[in-house]
C-alpha cells in the first residue's frame, strides 16, 4: 500500500501547479461548460456556474433558498453594468481580470455579494493602477466602503501616495472645485470628510481662495 504524505510536498505551489490552476480557471471562465445559472443585467444574459457563484455567500443563499433565484436559476442584477458583472465573474473564476473595468465598481459589487477574495483582488489592483484618470473614482468607491478594514487600510495607503504626487493631488483639488460649483460639500463628492478637509486646505494653497 502506498500512502500519500502531504508533508512530502514542497512548500508553496510550484510554477507548474500555479500555471495549471490559472489555465483551469480560465478554461472554466471562457467555456462556462454546464452553466446552470443565468445572470440578467441590462440587455445581457450572462451564463455562470452555481458552484463558482457559491463562493459568494449571498449568491449561495439565493440559489439554495426558495426565493425566485433558487427555483428559476436566474439572478437579476440591476445596479451594476454588464461589463462590471463580467469582470466580477472573471475574478471569481480566475483571480485575474483581462477586460477593462472600473475597479471601484467591481469593488462595490464584491462588497454587495460579500466576496472577500474579490475585494482583496480589487484593492490590490487599485493600489497598482492609481493614476490621474483613476484617483477620483477610486476614492469615491473607497469612501463608500470604509466600514471594511481592508478598504480603510487601502484608502490610507493610496492617500499617502496622493499627498506626495502633485498631479494626483491637483486632480482631487479640481474635483473638489467642480463639486463646489455644483453646490456639493466635499464629503458629497465621495472623498470623505478627513480627505475633504485636507483638500480644502490644499485648494487654498493651490488656488489662493
Amino acid at each position: 500500500t502506498v500512502c500519500f504524505d502531504p508533508s512530502a510536498l514542497p512548500e508553496g505551489p510550484s510554477a507548474e501547479i500555479a500555471a495549471f490552476r490559472e489555465e483551469f480557471g480560465r478554461s472554466l471562465c471562457s467555456k462556462r461548460s454546464f452553466a446552470d445559472v443565468t445572470i440578467r443585467c441590462e440587455q445581457h444574459a450572462i451564463d455562470a456556474n452555481a458552484c463558482v457563484l457559491a463562493t459568494s455567500p449571498v449568491f449561495e443563499k439565493m440559489l439554495q433558498s426558495s426565493m425566485t433565484e433558487g427555483s428559476t436559476r436566474v439572478i437579476q442584477v440591476d445596479d451594476f453594468a454588464a461589463n462590471v458583472v463580467e469582470g466580477f465573474l472573471e475574478l471569481l473564476y480566475t483571480g485575474t481580470c483581462t477586460s477593462t473595468v472600473s475597479w471601484g465598481d467591481v469593488l462595490r459589487m464584491a462588497d454587495k455579494y460579500r466576496s472577500d477574495g474579490v475585494i482583496k483582488l480589487c484593492l490590490a489592483n487599485m493600489r497598482c493602477t492609481l493614476s490621474v484618470e483613476t484617483v477620483v473614482p477610486y476614492f469615491e468607491a473607497l469612501n463608500k466602503l470604509c466600514y471594511l478594514e481592508a478598504v480603510k487600510s487601502a484608502k490610507e495607503d493610496m492617500w499617502s501616495k496622493v499627498k506626495c504626487n502633485t498631479e494626483l493631488l491637483r486632480k482631487l483639488v479640481d474635483s473638489v472645485g467642480q463639486g463646489r460649483e455644483r453646490g456639493q460639500p466635499t464629503s458629497r463628492r465621495g472623498l470623505g470628510n478627513s480627505v475633504g478637509a485636507w483638500l480644502a486646505r490644499a485648494t487654498q494653497s493651490f488656488c489662493g481662495n
